[in-house]
């Protein structure tokens, strides 16, 4: 067994402690949607860094290879087919920040927006808009509940100062047994 020199063991210490704690500072995780029955999708990876106590940024991937393009009511989407629904990503149009803390989810949300539609439909009706309403459990996991909501309050800008348009009264809460994907989990 070869027994480490006090120089090798101090450099060993300056490189690999601040990759350790690198490695806790950023989070890796898949975006999962869960029907009622039948098999989950990830549709998404999301990565997690911590800012400072409580507060996080973030960036989402969406899974291209999960996603058909489809050109709809004159604007490219990318749709994949449920076992009830066609859901299609809504990506948000406007700018807006990519924070999390634990007690404030909605930046993320409004990355996770889709418009569900029948395949036989023609075009795509931003009324069907489906949005996942976040929640942190205690073993620090991330689901979310499918809401309904009219996506069509994103047609135009929001307001000067409005930074998040669609707000809790504009939810509805949704039947799961008529929707593909009624949860989606972040793991």
């Amino acid at each position: 067994m070869r027994i480490l020199s006090p120089l090798s063991l101090l450099l060993l210490c300056f490189f690999l402690v601040p990759m350790l704690h690198a490695d806790e500072q950023k989070l890796k995780r898949i975006v999962t949607l869960t029907p009622s029955d039948g098999e989950s999708i990830d549709i998404a990876s999301l990565e997690i860094v911590k800012e400072k106590e409580g507060t996080y940024t973030y960036s989402i991937n969406m899974d291209d290879s999960k996603f058909g393009n489809h050109f709809l009511s004159m604007r490219p989407f990318k749709c994949f087919q449920g076992p009830k629904q066609m859901l299609c990503y809504l990506p948000y149009p406007y700018k807006k920040t990519t924070k999390l803390s634990e007690t404030d989810l909605q930046d993320l949300e409004y990355d996770l927006l889709f418009i569900h539609r029948k395949a036989t439909d023609y075009g795509i009706n931003p009324w069907n808009g489906l949005y996942y309403k976040l929640t942190l459990d205690k073993d620090a996991k991330l689901s979310g509940i499918l809401k309904e909501v009219d996506l069509d309050i994103l047609a135009s800008p929001p307001e000067k100062g409005v930074t998040r348009p669609i707000t809790d009264t504009d939810l509805n809460e949704a039947d799961p047994n008529s929707h593909s994907y009624p949860t989606l989990k972040i793991h």
